[in-house]
């Protein structure tokens, strides 16, 4: 009876059939411009901060404040 071996490691240079290269799995499209927002404020504490106020009525028309 014939011992069967396994076959050795394919050598750097090798480019047999079983290496060819493989599709990229599908990327994640990722988090949405709404879903970064929100977390992005989250993470900050935006959310226990007050808008700013309006400054246009703090301006006079020369432009002075």
């Amino acid at each position: 009876m014939e011992t069967v071996r396994p076959a050795p490691p394919p050598s750097a240079g090798d480019t047999g059939p079983d290496l060819l290269p493989q599709a990229p799995a599908p990327r994640h499209p990722g988090p949405s411009a709404a879903e970064v927002e929100d977390l992005l404020a989250r993470l900050t504490g935006a959310d226990d901060v007050p808008p700013p106020p309006d400054r246009t009525d703090r301006t006079d028309p020369a432009g002075e404040r």
